[in-house]
C-alpha cells in the first residue's frame, strides 16, 4: 500500500510540474495564463508515458509517445503553428530544468514516476 501511495504522489508531482512547464512555455509566447489547457496537456502527457510503461512498451516508445501528443494538444490550444512551436521549445526548457531538480530531490525519474533512479 505504501508503494502505491508513493507512486500516486510522484505521479501527481509529475503532472503538476509538467503542467507548470506548459503554463510557463505558453505564457512566454502568448503572455496569458492558460491553466486549464496546460493542466489537460500535462495530465495527458504524464499519463500517456505512464500507460506506455505499464503496458511494458519499449523504452523508446515510453519516452517518444507523449512528445507528439503534447505538441498536438498545444497546437490545438494555441491555434497557431509558429507560436505553438515556440511555446513547445520553451516548455521543454522549463521541463528539463524541473526534471533535473525533481529527479535529484525525489530519487525517482520525474519523466516516469514509476521508475526509481539507479545510482
Amino acid at each position: 500500500m505504501s508503494e502505491w501511495l508513493t507512486l500516486t504522489a510522484l505521479t501527481g508531482v509529475a503532472i503538476v510540474f509538467t503542467t507548470l512547464s506548459y503554463l510557463c512555455g505558453v505564457y512566454l509566447v502568448e503572455r496569458k495564463l492558460c491553466v486549464a489547457g496546460s493542466l489537460l496537456i500535462g495530465a495527458v502527457v504524464v499519463l500517456t508515458g505512464y500507460l506506455m510503461a505499464f503496458l511494458r512498451a519499449p523504452l523508446w516508445v515510453i519516452v517518444a509517445a507523449p512528445v507528439p501528443l503534447g505538441f498536438l494538444l498545444l497546437l490545438l490550444q494555441m491555434k497557431n503553428a509558429k507560436r505553438a512551436t515556440a511555446a513547445y521549445f520553451c516548455t521543454w526548457g522549463f521541463y528539463l530544468s524541473f526534471h533535473v531538480l525533481l529527479s535529484s530531490v525525489f530519487r525517482y525519474d520525474s519523466l516516469l514516476p514509476a521508475w526509481p533512479l539507479h545510482s
